[in-house]
């Protein structure tokens, strides 16, 4: 999907601004086996993944540390209903 320009000063303004224009430049490989073995171990009653040797889940650091992004600063709180998203 192509970057749309009109976003960029709400993404600069939330600090995104430097992850969008890294992910718009290269898409990240990824392991189709392994991202399907994943989704096969994946718990939604405890939100993690159920391995053998024991359960495992994703923490807000994990994110930050795979994808560069801050973890510090303003929290964004939004409305989460989706009803007239497309207008």
């Amino acid at each position: 999907m192509p970057y749309d320009e009109r976003y960029t000063p709400y993404i600069k303004q939330a600090g995104l601004l430097p992850w969008i224009q890294l992910v718009s430049r290269s898409t990240p490989n990824l392991n189709a086996p392994l991202v399907s073995a994943l989704a096969d171990r994946w718990r939604p009653e405890t939100h993690s993944f159920h391995l053998r040797t024991g359960e495992m889940t994703v923490t807000l650091e994990d994110v930050s540390l795979i994808t560069g992004l801050a973890i510090d600063g303003m929290h964004l709180c939004m409305s989460t209903d989706s009803d007239g998203w497309r207008e």
